[in-house]
């Protein structure tokens, strides 16, 4: 790709444990990003410490662990509507949900003693594109993890399915080791880790 391509792109940063054996996903360990086009050296910066330290569903990542880890960037494409919540490949695209709460409608709060949500009006999600594959998920699948990872925790309904705004989306991944890092980083001099502070550790 064309690096004047990526200039302003969106991006996610993914760190993961790296796992025993090939044929396990390593589990994840923090990941951050944005659907907002970055100039492409900040935002990596931004994105590699946010998601390292202040992932909330993950303690920050000490220097002890980082022999242990690998690191992702994913670059995304523009988003494309979907014309139903399946208009979509697996392996290829990844998705981005707009769900009404539906605990925001009375009715359906007092029919399926939902507890109403004042909240969100809209609730978001999204999974890269590699997300469903490496879960081994069906497209429904996928679709019914992501309304559960949006923070619905009521009935998922095919009248609630149809009723999303989808969009997808596809993305260039590019992974590193700890152990490839820090070869690069002594060969050059160590230029990345004056930038983002994060500390030597032998390997």
């Amino acid at each position: 790709m064309n690096t004047a391509t990526i200039a302003f792109r969106p991006l996610f940063v993914s760190w993961n444990t790296r796992a025993e054996s090939k044929l396990r996903q390593p589990p994840l360990r923090g990941c951050l990003g944005t659907f907002r086009p970055q100039e492409l050296l900040p935002g990596l910066i931004h994105f590699a410490k946010q998601s390292a330290f202040h992932d909330h569903r993950f303690n920050p990542i000490t220097a002890a662990e980082l022999p242990q880890l690998e690191c992702s960037v994913s670059l995304l494409s523009p988003f494309e509507p979907c014309d139903n919540y399946l208009d979509w490949k697996l392996g290829v695209h990844g998705v981005y949900l707009c769900i009404k709460n539906p605990a925001l409608d009375e009715e359906y709060a007092e029919r399926t003693k939902t507890r109403r949500s004042e909240e969100k009006e809209e609730l978001t999600v999204t999974f890269l594109p590699e997300v469903a594959l490496s879960q081994g998920w069906s497209k429904l699948e996928t679709i019914d993890k992501a309304i559960r990872k949006a923070g619905w925790n009521g009935k998922i309904t095919e009248q609630m399915r149809e009723s999303l705004r989808v969009y997808r989306y596809s993305s260039h991944k590019a992974t590193v080791t700890w152990g490839e890092f820090d070869t690069w980083r002594r060969l050059e001099n160590d230029p990345i880790t004056r930038v983002i502070s994060i500390p030597r550790v032998s390997t």
